[in-house]
């Protein structure tokens, strides 16, 4: 399972890049921009927002049903452009 730790890295990439969000049914979520999905930011937060392209409606997602985050860079850049993005 993915942690919320690791959605708000991919994030707040810098320059952000766009990636998946699969869920524990199979669901996926494309996240095409930072703006497309909003992430409860209190500790101990469960929820998310993700606000389908072109206005067609929005998903609340409960972060723990995340089971995968795809991206289209290795975990380790991930982590080292996270770092220089702060």
């Amino acid at each position: 399972m993915a942690t919320v730790e690791q959605l708000n890295l991919v994030q707040k990439l810098v320059p952000f890049r766009a990636y998946e969000i699969r869920l524990a049914d199979g669901r996926t979520y494309r996240v095409p921009h930072p703006e497309h999905l909003a992430i409860d930011p209190r500790p101990r937060a469960r929820g998310a927002i993700f606000f389908e392209p072109r206005g067609r409606g929005m998903h609340l997602i409960d972060l723990g049903l995340i089971a995968e985050i795809i991206t289209e860079i290795p975990a380790e850049e991930v982590e080292a452009e996270a770092t220089v993005g702060e």
